[in-house]
């Protein structure tokens, strides 16, 4: 009855006043006026959930209703309104990309509008399925981990003090099911020279045996690791950062225990050109996967502290990632929005190079297009969206 009377609620602008009132009455909602704006929710109301004709719909829907209840929680958007078109944004281009990508998937789709008293405003959930998801990365991004997804869930949170947000406090969204873990070479090569150079296992020994060892164990016709890192340290500007930097980076690289992320936070920062993300990860859950977690933590901060500036040249997706889960933690303000945005974003074009090892990488052609000047002509997401069955990182 609830979803049959959702869609009598559509239509009903064109039944007149008197009709749109009583299906907004069985539904629970606060009638509108006839320019469709409706009325601050009457206390005690149940949460609501809004039946949409397909993803796109329901993303759509998603941002209005979360701006309908900023509106009424925190006025005007002139503070929060950029904010929320950012997290929109975000949520869009993962949700849709995926859809753009593997057309044929029919996802399960859920919007729901928080009831007064609940921690949250509005969500959105989607269950792509019983197989995986898995957004791999451009190689030229240097990122040594992949996305996976069955069901993804965004919410935004009701604000303690809605006036701040955009001001002194940051919009966040909670999320569940947006699993980041790292590539499978990275695990079991951190596996195997743990139990082969035992207590010489180091920074300093594992970037040798990386050089004496990495062709023959991880071809690069086989593996995106290997490419990864590859494409890093042939590139000039990294070359003239000394070995010093190389060897932390493959011990970075090795390390990575991968994460699920817990929520983000959209904010205004005044050390910022424009907004920051920062993010919560899932605790770990067990001792080993802290110790980890805890051995990145000092990585990263050390990258922002003595190399975020130089990085934000020659690998802006790696050092923003580091960014969103630690610049705050150094005094630093976090990721650029719209490098995590872009980041996660469906790539338009991608395919394989046409020299060496890039022959061999369906990813090496995801890159921005610019014109024979050097000038950026046309901009591009840098992931791309497979099933698990099709997907070929490791």
């Amino acid at each position: 009855v609830s979803v049959a009377m959702s869609y009598f609620f559509r239509l009903s602008p064109c039944l007149g006043e008197p009709m749109r009132a009583l299906a907004s009455a069985c539904l629970g909602k606060a009638p509108s006026d006839s320019t469709g704006k409706q009325a601050l929710r009457p206390s005690g109301s149940a949460g609501l959930s809004i039946p949409c004709k397909d993803l796109k719909a329901a993303v759509k829907q998603f941002q209005a209703s979360g701006a309908e209840a900023l509106t009424q929680a925190a006025g005007g958007k002139a503070a929060w309104g950029p904010l929320w078109d950012c997290a929109c944004e975000f949520v869009s281009s993962i949700m849709l990309g995926v859809q753009e990508h593997i057309p044929e998937l029919l996802p399960q789709i859920e919007v729901r509008e928080g009831g007064e008293g609940s921690t949250e405003l509005v969500s959105i959930r989607v269950h792509f399925g019983q197989t995986p998801v898995v957004g791999e990365f451009a190689t030229r991004s240097r990122c040594t981990y992949e996305v996976r997804l069955t069901e993804l869930r965004f919410a935004l949170q009701r604000p303690v003090q809605a006036s701040d947000i955009g001001r002194t406090q940051p919009l966040v969204l909670t999320t569940s099911g947006f699993d980041v873990p790292s590539l499978r070479d990275c695990q079991t090569m951190r596996e195997r020279l743990v139990q082969e150079l035992g207590d010489k296992y180091n920074k300093q020994s594992v970037y040798r045996w990386w050089n004496a060892n990495k062709d023959t164990v991880y071809p690069l016709e086989t593996s995106k690791f290997h490419r990864i890192v590859e494409s890093l340290f042939g590139l000039k500007a990294m070359q003239m950062l000394g070995e010093h930097v190389a060897v932390d980076a493959m011990w970075a690289y090795i390390n990575n225990p991968g994460l699920s992320f817990k929520s983000f936070s959209f904010h205004r920062e005044p050390n910022a050109r424009g907004i920051t993300m920062t993010a919560n990860r899932v605790p770990p859950k067990t001792e080993d996967a802290a110790q980890l977690v805890e051995l990145c933590r000092q990585i990263g901060q050390k990258v922002l502290r003595e190399s975020r500036t130089a990085a934000e040249k020659f690998a802006a997706s790696t050092v923003n990632y580091a960014a969103l889960l630690y610049g705050h933690e150094v005094h630093q303000a976090g990721a650029k929005a719209s490098v995590i945005i872009k980041l996660f974003s469906a790539a338009k074009w991608w395919g394989p190079g046409d020299d060496s090892w890039h022959r061999h990488d369906q990813t090496w052609l995801i890159q921005d297009k610019r014109n024979a000047f050097g000038i950026l002509v046309q901009e591009q997401g840098r992931i791309l969206w497979q099933l698990e069955s099709a997907s070929g990182s490791a």
